[in-house]
Order: C-alpha cells, then structure tokens, then sequence
C-alpha cells in the first residue's frame, strides 16, 4: 500500500494549479487539495470496513485528481463494498482508462459487470488483460506481469462459470 500512496503523492507533484474566469479577469482558485491525504483516510476506512466513509474520503481524493487510476479503483472496491454495483462499475471503468491502473483494476470490473449482467464488458476486459500480458516486457517486470495473469485467470474461471 505504501508504494501505491508514494506513487499519488509523486504524481501530485505535477498537478498546476488550475484558474478560472471570475468576472472578466483571471483569479486563481482555491488550493488544489492534496488527494493523498483523503485517500489515505479513505483506505483506512475501506480497511476498518466504514465503505461509507471510504466512498466519502475517497471521492474527495478523485475531485483533486480524477484521472487517477489508483484513487478510481480503491473507490470502485469501497463501492463493491457498500452493495453500490453501478457506481463500482463506473470508478472502475474510469481506472481502466488511467496509465497508472492498478493490475486488478481489469478483473474487477469484469467481476461486477458479470454481476451487473453484463458479460461483454466483462469478455473485453478479458480481452484487454490478455493484450496487456503480451504487451508486458522487460520493462513491465515479472511482478506486474504475474498480477496481471492472476487477473486473467481469475476473471477466466468467472466467465466460464455458469
């Protein structure tokens, strides 16, 4: 968990700060929130089994930064969590799309698209897990490599499941 908060807190870095037009001239805004801080206390509360409260902190975390794979997947599990399958399917769908999305973030949205019965989106995951695989090289490294063969396989045996 360490790494992947290191990981946001290292991407944050880069964020500029965002303005807006505020009556014909250019103002900054308010402070960009820092979204380790909210993720951090979102994990925290996943971990304690408080999904509310995980979802709260966590959708805080993706207002400062909502492209972020990793913050998208740990809300998406909050979300599976709470019983919120729709919303679980969308945070995960907005993980997948990120370059930094964890390796499981694929499987997961297979899974709850299964539950939400929807297999093609959950055969284009496949699909997708299986691109990924043959696209990691030396560079990807054998660790993510095996997370995501752990992945296909998973989401393997839920498809094939009738």
């Amino acid at each position: 968990m360490r790494s992947i908060v290191t990981a946001l807190v290292f991407a944050c870095a880069f964020l500029a700060p965002s303005a807006h037009a505020q009556m014909g001239s250019m103002a900054p805004s308010a402070p960009r929130q820092d979204p380790a801080v909210p993720y951090q206390a979102g994990v925290a509360a996943f971990n304690a089994g408080n999904y509310p409260e995980a979802i709260r902190q966590l959708r805080t975390a993706r207002r400062a930064s909502p492209s972020d794979g990793t913050i998208n997947y740990a809300l998406g599990l909050a979300y599976n969590a709470n019983g919120e399958k729709e919303e679980a399917k969308t945070a995960f769908e907005r993980a997948v799309r990120a370059s930094n999305a964890p390796a499981a973030a694929h499987l997961q949205l297979g899974l709850v698209a299964l539950q939400l019965g929807d297999r093609d989106t959950a055969v284009e995951q496949q699909t997708a897990l299986q691109r990924s695989i043959n696209a990691c090289d030396a560079a990807c490294g054998d660790a993510r490599r095996g997370q995501m063969q752990s992945s296909l396989d998973q989401l393997t045996r839920a498809l094939a499941t009738p």
